[in-house]
């Protein structure tokens, strides 16, 4: 009775709303963020790794244009190599089928690049990677020689510009990955937030409960007439059930405190009583 007062109600069903749509929020905003990010992250892995290729690809470059010159390869090889170069460095910028391999057998499609300081960096690299492939080719048609130098010089800058890009989406998915851990350890630490105020909320209602429930209690029912008191679940001396549990006063604080009583009479009662000769003769 107490309990449902303090438990049930309007304010009960408008805190239980309360606490369900934070719960949902909690649950739902978090999972929407986390899921956009991890969509983001979708082609982080294969893009660092065919960005880290580029690396290798640079220098093979440098190696196939030298072992031509000395006759120790094709123009086909030198050629495939700068394809897939090519291929992979515009996919990672503008998005399209990548080469997983040198002989384009397997590819894989990519998105645009969205971060904007890395498609800067990419077409840092295109417009490097327009000088160095034209040189590479005037060197295979008509064996140039200046070019060649143009490419052994250059091959360092491509290099460092593409190891530059590698590191700059490795900083990115580290990012979003922190990102995603921050959104994950805030969501765990605002349901703590949340479990604790409801606790505590839950723990002040029982006191005050409690506290209700312990002020009914001091409440004695007591006869208007004889002033005896009923006591539950308890018989009357006797045990005559149809004066169960009523008692006297001395009786009841003797039963539950342990009390023992002298008697007396007070001025008003003696009076009353055993009126004085001059209320008898006035009366």
């Amino acid at each position: 009775m107490a309990i449902e007062r303090y438990f049930g109600g309007r304010g009960s069903g408008r805190r239980l709303v309360w606490i369900a749509v934070t719960l949902v929020g909690l649950l739902l905003i978090p999972a929407v963020l986390t899921a956009r990010t991890v969509e983001k992250q979708r082609y982080d892995g294969v893009r660092i790794n065919l960005a880290g290729r580029q690396r290798m690809l640079t220098q093979k470059l440098c190696k196939d244009i030298l072992l031509y010159a000395q006759g120790r390869t094709s123009a086909k090889v030198v050629r495939r190599t700068m394809r897939a170069f090519q291929t992979t460095l515009f996919a990672l910028l503008n998005g399209g089928q990548a080469p997983l391999d040198l002989r384009s057998g397997a590819h894989r499609k990519l998105p645009p690049m969205q971060d904007a300081s890395i498609r800067a960096q990419l077409q840092r690299v295109i417009s490097l990677w327009s000088q160095f492939s034209r040189r590479l080719e005037d060197y295979l048609a008509k064996r140039n020689e200046a070019a060649l130098e143009y490419v052994i010089r250059t091959n360092a800058t491509l290099l460092g510009e593409m190891d530059r890009s590698v590191s700059m989406m490795q900083k990115r998915s580290e990012k979003n990955t922190t990102w995603v851990s921050g959104i994950l350890l805030g969501t765990i630490v605002a349901a703590l937030i949340l479990l604790g105020v409801l606790l505590l909320r839950k723990v002040s209602e029982l006191r005050m409960a409690s506290a209700h429930i312990q002020k009914l209690e001091t409440l004695l029912p007591i006869c208007a007439s004889c002033k005896n008191i009923r006591k539950e679940d308890e018989a009357s001396p006797g045990g005559d059930e149809s004066t169960l549990a009523w008692v006297s006063i001395e009786q009841y604080l003797h039963d539950e405190e342990s009390m023992e009583f002298t008697h007396s009479i007070c001025p008003d009662c003696r009076e009353k009583l055993y009126p004085s000769p001059s209320h008898r003769s006035s009366g």
